[in-house]
């Protein structure tokens, strides 16, 4: 068990961030600040806890270095982040009710897949779809009842086009059940797409995003933001777009098109849909 100190952390709010659809929420108390939380990544499981400011994985500390430490970003300097807002009072409230939500890590091509099933959808649906995905498709057990994501590999060879398809819209996929077969046939013949995505820009990056059936430029935003982690890729959904009109009447505010966009666009949007709640 390696444990450490972290004052920008706050597992509750980053499983309820809408960017992570697979976390398992094991025990939460917000008013004590105490939560543990079940993390698959890929073939990985990994137990997380959480008591105030102190944090608990279940793991060693070079299994940490390795890979948690860059999976729950703590390379970068949020307190500094934070900081740099100064003339902004409703993102400096956003930052406050949200301080502990971070920019995951994550796999890229698990978030291709998670946000093409994201679009005009709710949270609980897309985690429903996305594990009847994982039990269908995916060959690789982590537990005995979690399996990991599958990749364009396990959904092609899954079967004949109709097969495929009738398997994804089985789990709630609807109309998206195409965009998924599309996208997983040009993975398995365009193999380095993934890597070469990698390392385009975020111009770039969009632009090959949006070329793909299925892909709009808020889903491509999100996968800029969750799968790549271009942190000035700010998604516009329904949410930040109300915070446009509602709060800086039409106008889009200058924190959404600098460099860490996306980092702020994250507390905004946890927070708005907090006040939505009261």
């Amino acid at each position: 068990m390696f444990e450490f100190d972290s004052e920008f952390f706050n597992l509750n709010q980053i499983a309820d961030s809408g960017q992570c659809f697979r976390w398992q929420e094991i025990f939460c108390d917000n008013e004590s600040k105490k939560y543990h939380y079940q993390v698959p990544v890929k073939d990985k499981l990994l137990n997380i806890f959480q008591d105030d400011k102190k944090i608990k994985i279940d793991c060693t500390e070079s299994e940490f270095e390795s890979f948690w430490k860059n999976y729950f970003d703590f390379n970068t300097d949020y307190k500094k982040i934070t900081s740099l807002i100064i003339d902004d009072e409703y993102l400096q409230r956003a930052i406050k009710y949200g301080y502990g939500i971070r920019i995951l890590n994550q796999d890229l091509w698990e978030m291709i897949i998670s946000f093409i099933i994201s679009q005009n959808n709710n949270i609980p649906r897309i985690k429903k779809s996305i594990e009847g995905l994982c039990k269908i498709f995916s060959k690789k057990q982590i537990t005995s009842e979690l399996k990991s994501f599958p990749t364009a590999q396990e959904i092609i060879s899954f079967g004949d086009k109709n097969k495929i398809l009738e398997k994804l819209k089985s789990v709630g996929l609807g109309y998206r059940d195409e965009y998924i077969y599309l996208i997983s046939l040009y993975t398995i013949e365009n193999p380095t797409w993934i890597d070469e995505l990698k390392n385009m820009t975020y111009k770039d990056a969009f632009e090959k995003l949006i070329s793909f059936k299925g892909i709009g430029k808020k889903v491509a935003n999100c996968i800029c933001l969750f799968g790549l982690h271009l942190i000035n890729a700010c998604p516009i959904d329904t949410w930040i777009q109300k915070i446009i009109d509602e709060r800086y009447d039409g106008k889009i505010p200058s924190w959404m098109k600098s460099e860490v966009a996306g980092i702020y666009q994250q507390y905004a949007f946890y927070y708005e849909r907090f006040l939505s709640k009261k």
